[in-house]
């Protein structure tokens, strides 16, 4: 288990699973979990606070922090994005 967490969630006007992203500049969801800004555990409770204002803004959906070296099925195949095309039909 990893000493350091990222928060991901998914964007709401495309559906896509991004990561959060705090730097000078500001704060943005970004869809390279390599851009990923990482908490020490003790840190994440405030971030993912920090991160529910995206949520409240209707920007993101579905906020929660994984092991920054999670490596499991689930978040590999969120990290490589849809497992089918949108918008086509399925028989």
């Amino acid at each position: 288990m990893s000493d350091t967490q990222i928060i991901t969630a998914n964007h709401l006007q495309n559906g896509l699973n991004v990561y959060y992203v705090e730097s000078d500049a500001g704060v943005s969801w970004e869809q390279d979990i390599a851009a990923a800004t990482k908490f020490a555990k003790e840190e994440i409770e405030a971030a993912l606070a920090r991160a529910a204002d995206s949520e409240k803004q209707n920007v993101v959906v579905g906020i929660y922090a994984i092991d920054a070296d999670d490596d499991s099925a689930r978040e590999k195949i969120r990290a490589q994005g849809p497992s089918i095309k949108y918008g086509h039909e399925v028989n």
